[in-house]
């Protein structure tokens, strides 16, 4: 599509700017070539591959049509500081947004001193942090998953709580929304374990998955005490809850 330009070119770029340089270089010694031109070639060269290839192995996001009303990322419009973990290796302090409609996480970052919005391919991308929640690729959660889907994962304990966040666009048209809207956010809660997921979406479900593992006066007297609601619990609520439920399996299999 014309929209998505890849930026493998960097390579045959590379190969470019290398022979190219060593012919100034050659010139340079027999005809007293400028040191600028060389200079601004190698500037080049720096500013194409000043940024690893794995990160940027990608395409230009197109940006939302801003006449939409509502927001198709996950948290709000700013940038968020995060880090992104491609084959095992860790990239930090980069700008980053998650586009939950169309599953990118998109970065902005620097090119050729112009700023580029860059969905990152995703197929690379075996996790990501952003607002310091960690997401994960479900190929790394699942075996034989051929979707490239991103979790919130809710610690990474024996069991642990994955989150699946969702957005669609809605064609809504009317004085309000004349261009549609952006649905609000949905979320789907699951319990993991042994690979496989189980419904959790409320505390009753959350406690059944369990499979009688746990006693349901013990977590409900423990959400009471905390004053945790379950079906409106933060990310951050959500850990202590099932750190604790861990922590009480973890107990019994002791004794």
């Amino acid at each position: 599509m014309k929209d998505l330009f890849r930026f493998n070119f960097r390579k045959y770029l590379a190969l470019f700017i290398t022979i190219h340089i060593s012919v100034l270089l050659s010139a340079q010694a027999q005809n007293n070539y400028s040191v600028n031109s060389v200079g601004e070639l190698v500037k080049i060269s720096n500013d194409y591959y000043g940024i690893d290839d794995e990160l940027i192995n990608g395409c230009v996001y197109q940006m939302p049509d801003y006449r939409v009303m509502g927001s198709p990322y996950l948290f709000n419009e700013s940038w968020s500081k995060g880090i992104i973990f491609i084959n095992g290796k860790k990239y930090s302090d980069l700008l980053l947004k998650y586009d939950i409609l169309n599953e990118v996480v998109v970065l902005n970052t620097q090119i050729n001193d112009y700023n580029r919005l860059l969905s990152v391919n995703k197929s690379q991308i075996d996790s990501f942090y952003i607002e310091n929640r960690l997401f994960v690729n479900s190929r790394v959660l699942f075996q034989n998953q051929n979707d490239q889907l991103f979790y919130e994962q809710i610690t990474n304990q024996d069991y642990r709580l994955l989150i699946k966040y969702k957005k669609v666009f809605l064609k809504t048209y009317n004085n309000l929304s004349p261009y549609g809207r952006f649905s609000s956010l949905k979320k789907d809660v699951s319990l993991f374990h042994n690979g496989t997921l189980q419904n959790a979406n409320n505390l009753n479900s959350f406690i059944k998955a369990f499979n009688d593992k746990i006693d349901k006066k013990k977590v409900k007297t423990y959400l009471k005490q905390n004053g945790f609601n379950y079906s409106t619990a933060t990310s951050n609520e959500l850990k202590e809850i099932i750190t604790y439920c861990n922590t009480i399996i973890s107990i019994q299999n002791e004794n």
